[in-house]
């Protein structure tokens, strides 16, 4: 704690909860920003670098707009800003058990990396002191903007995907509220969101569908091909599609750069990640010949993606066993090919359905001590080896980005279908210990997350 808040050594197991009910209330202007600041020990990594993250575009607004009042965005006041990202802090903390019992969070520690950022980016200097005096002025301006601010229309957004409904704390949810935060969308303000979800039956997507437009809803978000398919085929409301596999191959667009129809998205790069992801297989495992692929081939999105990486596999002079399912039951099966002639390594191309087995591959792969590699890091903290894919918050970035832009005017059949270009390399080193595998040091180096 800083040398101002001796008072409460004695005490701190009272303030901790004490200052964690007023964040849990949202008494935002009856916190110890002074002492606030010193104290956590606790919070997860994740948690923190998700929260933290938002306080530092706190800090890049407040400062921004006092000292550069030329860049601000016409007819957007300060309050609006300051309760735009107060909305998005208030959101984690809600939606995070760990932050809710365990802050006060720390957020003057936030304050290098912006101010750093903040430099580079718009060429004024400020001070400690005038950071925490610019906080101070956040609390009246979050209390302020609770009483008197009068948000104009609030955006409808359909969210539809073929598992279970999108949860504002999962890693899509979050990473889709982060993105939509960009361009002044907050939950609970300016948007609100129509979540509908087939929990496995997809036969039910239709119906889903019409639940969707029945609600009126501005723009449908999809996840996975199933449910872009159904959005396609059962209305004519704007429909951004994310983790569809590729657009074309599929029918769901004309071409990625004038898709036609009323759809646009995200589309899938495989090709061009299958040699990387061979490559950081043969780190894992030096002799490495032959892959098992395992897909859902009752998905046509993820055919054409496995299609897309047993060529690439094959290029790379590697043979590839191909393991395809369209059931639950199918696993049983396809693990017994793989114990009739063990592969070298396992790649699973990711959609629902390998998604809820994806514990019954992870203990395949460490009874027979095989190295695998998934294709969302989401897989790698839930135990499995490692991931290659595209980063979750550029591609939801973007996927916010086309949702502004339709409900701007832009028609869908205009906005191209973008790609990935920014990728993680995610490596659980607890899983390589039980396998057995000692992990490169070069290929440490090159993660952009270790999980120990």
């Amino acid at each position: 704690m800083s040398s101002n808040a001796k008072l409460y050594d004695e005490d701190f197991y009272q303030w901790t909860p004490q200052q964690a009910a007023l964040l849990r209330e949202g008494k935002w202007q009856d916190l110890d920003y002074a002492n606030l600041a010193e104290e956590i020990e606790s919070v997860g990594r994740r948690d923190q670098r998700e929260l933290g993250n938002w306080l530092k575009v706190l800090v890049m607004h407040l400062l921004t707009w006092r000292y550069q009042p030329e860049v601000r965005e016409h007819g957007h006041s300060w309050e609006d800003t300051i309760w735009e990202q107060r909305g998005h802090i208030a959101a984690i903390l809600d939606d995070s058990a760990s932050l809710r019992r365990e802050v006060p969070v720390r957020l003057e520690q936030q304050y290098p990396t912006a101010r750093r950022k903040a430099l580079r980016d718009t060429r004024f200097v400020t001070t400690r002191r005038t950071f925490l005096t610019l906080l101070g002025g956040v609390v009246v301006a979050w209390s302020r903007a609770a009483i008197a601010q009068t948000p104009s229309k609030v955006y409808r957004i359909g969210l539809l995907y073929g598992g279970a409904p999108v949860a504002n704390a999962s890693p899509n949810g979050a990473a889709l509220i982060r993105g939509l935060a960009q361009h002044d969308y907050t939950l609970g303000r300016n948007l609100e969101f129509e979540r509908r979800a087939a929990e496995g039956h997809l036969d039910r997507l239709p119906r889903l569908v019409d639940e969707l437009v029945a609600s009126k809803v501005d723009v449908i978000v999809t996840i996975g091909y199933p449910s872009a398919f159904a959005a396609k085929q059962g209305t004519t409301i704007p429909v951004v599609a994310v983790n569809a596999g590729d657009p074309v191959g599929t029918g769901l667009a004309d071409s990625l750069a004038r898709p036609g129809g009323h759809l646009t998205g995200i589309s899938d790069v495989s090709a061009e990640l299958t040699p990387k992801r061979m490559e950081l297989l043969k780190q894992m495992a030096p002799g490495l010949r032959r892959v098992a692929m395992l897909w859902n081939a009752a998905d046509l999105g993820m055919t054409l993606r496995y299609r897309a990486s047993e060529a690439g596999a094959q290029a790379m002079g590697l043979s590839v066993q191909a393991l395809s399912v369209r059931e639950p039951d199918d696993f049983d099966q396809a693990f017994s090919v793989m114990q009739r002639d063990i592969p070298d390594a396992i790649l699973m191309v990711t959609d629902l359905l390998t998604l809820l087995n994806r514990k019954r591959v992870f203990e395949f792969a460490a009874a027979h001590r095989l190295p695998a590699i998934y294709e969302v890091d989401s897989l790698v903290r839930d135990g499995g080896l490692m991931s290659y894919g595209p980063d979750l918050d550029e591609s939801f970035g973007r996927v916010a980005a086309l949702v502004d832009r339709i409900l701007k005017g832009a028609k869908p059949a205009d906005l191209p279908f973008e790609q990935p270009t920014r990728f993680r390399l995610v490596i659980n080193l607890k899983t390589a210990q039980a396998l057995g595998i000692e992990v490169p040091p070069m290929l440490l180096a090159t993660a952009d997350e270790v999980i120990e």
